[in-house]
């Protein structure tokens, strides 16, 4: 009996909480876990702990929940030996989550560089995935943060923030969705 996990941080369980419900109500068991920096940053948490399977809160200063990252929660599963695909447009950040996921795993891990608000390129991974695999695992790293005083924000900035943050996530989990409903079992880890 195989289970779904999302993953999201801060804003991120926004876009999650709607994809979440939606499984439970077509009879899919979601597992959630969902991190902010403390308690009171949390946010939907009654209404995952609703739709969710199992809903494990984290906050990085321990004031409820998991003390600590959501990633010290994904480590203990990947610790099982689960397969993982991780994406990022930023080699940097994918080499750092690949590299600390590998240095604790005896999981099979593959990691891919582009941009999760590119259909076409989102659409392609997925496809070239399924090929290889039964796509069990999505490691989902497409939150950006751009800081600028208000004055110097720019409708180009917050478009790209928006793609990438909201967006990308969606499309990513979309496409993931579609491959993991296939074999009926699956886990998205999408952290913003």
């Amino acid at each position: 009996n195989k289970k779904i996990l999302f993953v999201a941080g801060g804003v991120g369980a926004a876009p999650v909480y709607p994809q979440v419900k939606w499984l439970k109500e077509h009879g899919v068991d979601v597992d959630v876990i969902v991190g902010a920096k403390t308690k009171d940053l949390l946010i939907l948490e009654k209404e995952m702990e609703a739709v969710a399977g199992n809903y494990y809160p984290c906050t990085d200063d321990g004031s409820y929940g998991h003390a600590g990252m959501v990633t010290s929660k994904i480590e203990k599963l990947v610790e099982e030996g689960t397969n993982v695909c991780i994406l990022s447009r930023d080699g940097n950040n994918l080499n750092n989550a690949y590299e600390k996921l590998t240095s604790v795993a005896n999981a099979k891990i593959e990691k891919f560089i582009g941009n999760v608000s590119d259909e076409d390129f989102v659409t392609e991974i997925f496809d070239e995935l399924s090929q290889k695999y039964r796509i069990k695992w999505l490691y989902n790293v497409a939150g950006i943060g751009m800081f600028f005083p208000p004055e110097e924000t720019t409708k180009d900035i917050i478009e790209e923030v928006f793609e990438a943050n909201l967006y990308g996530l969606i499309l990513m989990s979309t496409a993931a969705i579609k491959h993991m409903k296939v074999h009926n079992e699956g886990n998205i880890i999408n952290i913003n």
